[in-house]
């Protein structure tokens, strides 16, 4: 009797076992295959809310643009002669025009239009002019002329002033 009792505890102890090992492979092969049987729960209320915050809406994150504000140190100047006649002691005319160069590390504006204005030097009188820039583009009159006491005068451009025009 000893031994039959033994028997049937040994027996019921794998058939427990047995019974939560495939209950427990059942359970989870189960989980990953959808319940096509289960009816979908009513809802008590006519609309219902997500249990998570809805996604916010996402801005644009384009860095800002900065343009430089230019001041005269920004720009150099030189002269392109184009002609010259001399007339001996009584000096020469020079035809030239005015060549711009930006000196600036960032870039300017091209929605804004600026206004140089410029002094030639060297010559028998002083000539100012202005020339208008535009992002990376200026306007100038294709030729000036001056007169130069002697033909070793050099003609010299500077910078007088910028501002927005």
């Amino acid at each position: 009797m000893k031994k039959e009792m033994i028997t049937n505890v040994a027996v019921g102890v794998v058939t427990l076992a047995v019974g939560f090992v495939g209950g427990f492979a059942v359970a989870e092969l189960r989980s990953d295959e959808p319940d096509v049987t289960a009816e979908p729960a009513a809802t008590s209320t006519p609309e219902a809310k997500p249990s998570f915050p809805p996604p916010q809406a996402t801005q644009s994150t384009e860095p800002e643009v900065v343009y430089h504000e230019p001041t005269a140190d920004d720009f150099e100047l030189t002269i392109k002669t184009l002609e010259k006649e001399c007339f001996g002691s009584a000096g020469c005319n020079v035809e030239f025009r005015v060549e711009l160069s930006y000196l600036g590390l960032l870039d300017l504006d091209p929605s804004v239009t600026y206004e140089l204005t410029y002094e030639i030097k060297g010559g028998e009188d002083p000539l100012i002019n202005t020339l208008e820039i535009t992002g990376d583009e200026y306007s100038v009159d294709e030729s000036e002329d001056i007169g130069t006491e002697s033909s070793d005068d050099e003609l010299t451009a500077v910078v007088l002033d910028v501002s927005e025009y």
